[in-house]
C-alpha cells in the first residue's frame, strides 16, 4: 500500500508542478494569437475584453484521494501509574500491577513505572498476561524488572514462601534505591514481600508489638484489607470489610520467614482469638 501511495503522489506532483508550469509559460502569447488580433471593437453585450492571462486550472483528477487512504491515527494515551504507596520512609513501595486500559480500551503496561530503580512483579497470572500482550517489556528491562510466580492463596506452599524470602532478601540489599513491589491489587503478596524486606533490614522481629507495627504500617498505606483474605473467604459468613480475616500465613512469614513451623502460625491464631474473646467481655 505504501508503494501505491508513493506512485500516486508522484503522479499528482507531475500534474501540478512541472507540466502545469510549462503550459503556463506560453499561455498568454498563444491565447492572444487566437482571440486577441480581431478588428471588432468591444461593445454590448461584449463590452469587456477577455483577459489574456491563464485562468486557474481545475484540480487534477484524483487530487485528495491520498487523504482517503492515509490513516488518521489518534495518539494513544496511557493513564499514569498512581496506585502505589511508600511503606514508611523505607524507599519500598507497594502497589497494584502496572497495567491499565488505554484510550483504545486495551490493557497495556504503564511505562512511567520505569522511574523506579527496580520493579518486582509478584503476581504470576499478571506476569503471564503481560508476556502475552507485550512480550518485550520484561525482556527490554532485564535486571530492572524481576518477576515471581506467586499464587494469591490463603495457604501458600512452602516453595512459594521460600521464593518470596529470596526476593525479600534481594530487596533488603537494595537500600537507598527506589523499589516497587506489585501484585494484582497490591494487598497480600506484594505487601508480604515488602514487609519481610523491611523486617530483614531492621534485624528481625523482637516482639509481637514489633510485628503489629509492621502490619499496621502496611495497612495504613494499602488499606485494612491488606494482609487479609476477604476475597478468598469461602465460608459464606458475612465479612466486615474494615476488619477482614487476616492472612496468618503471610503474617507469620513476615515475622519468621518460610522456615518457621506451622505451630507458630497456629499459636498466633490462638493468641488473636484469645485477645478478641477478652475484648468482648
Amino acid at each position: 500500500m505504501d508503494k501505491i501511495l508513493q506512485n500516486w503522489n508522484n503522479f499528482l506532483n507531475e500534474q501540478t508542478e512541472p507540466y502545469q508550469k510549462k503550459m503556463k509559460a506560453g499561455h498568454s502569447r498563444k491565447k492572444k494569437r487566437v482571440i486577441g488580433h480581431g478588428g471588432q471593437k468591444a461593445g454590448p453585450p461584449y463590452s469587456i475584453k477577455p483577459s489574456m492571462e491563464r485562468s486557474k486550472s481545475a484540480p487534477p483528477m484524483g487530487e485528495g484521494i491520498l487523504d482517503f487512504f492515509k490513516k488518521k491515527e489518534e495518539p494513544i494515551t496511557i493513564p499514569p501509574y498512581t496506585d502505589y504507596n511508600e511503606i514508611g520512609n523505607t524507599g519500598i513501595y507497594v502497589g497494584r500491577f502496572p497495567m491499565a486500559k488505554d484510550s483504545k480500551e486495551n490493557r497495556v503496561f504503564q511505562p512511567d513505572v520505569l522511574k523506579f530503580d527496580k520493579i518486582y512483579l509478584v503476581a504470576g497470572e499478571e506476569v503471564d498476561f503481560l508476556n502475552v500482550r507485550q512480550p518485550n517489556v520484561i525482556k527490554e528491562n532485564e535486571g530492572k524488572i524481576i518477576t515471581g510466580n506467586f499464587d494469591d492463596t490463603a495457604t501458600p506452599k512452602l516453595n512459594q514462601l521460600q521464593e518470596m524470602e529470596t526476593m525479600a532478601q534481594d530487596i533488603e540489599k537494595a537500600e537507598g534505591q527506589k523499589i516497587l513491589v506489585a501484585c494484582s491489587a497490591g494487598k497480600n503478596r506484594s505487601s508480604a514481600v515488602a514487609a519481610r524486606a523491611i523486617v530483614l533490614r531492621e534485624g528481625g522481629i523482637k516482639s509481637d508489638q514489633d510485628l503489629d507495627n509492621v502490619v499496621n504500617m502496611i495497612r495504613s498505606t494499602r488499606g485494612p484489607s491488606a494482609l487479609a483474605y476477604t476475597h478468598m473467604h469461602k465460608t459464606g459468613a458475612t465479612i466486615d470489610k474494615n476488619k477482614p480475616p487476616q492472612h496468618d500465613v503471610f503474617i507469620n512469614f513476615i515475622k519468621n520467614g518460610p522456615s518457621a513451623p506451622l505451630e507458630e502460625a497456629l499459636r498466633r491464631v490462638i493468641r488473636r482469638l484469645i485477645r478478641e474473646q477478652h475484648g468482648r467481655k
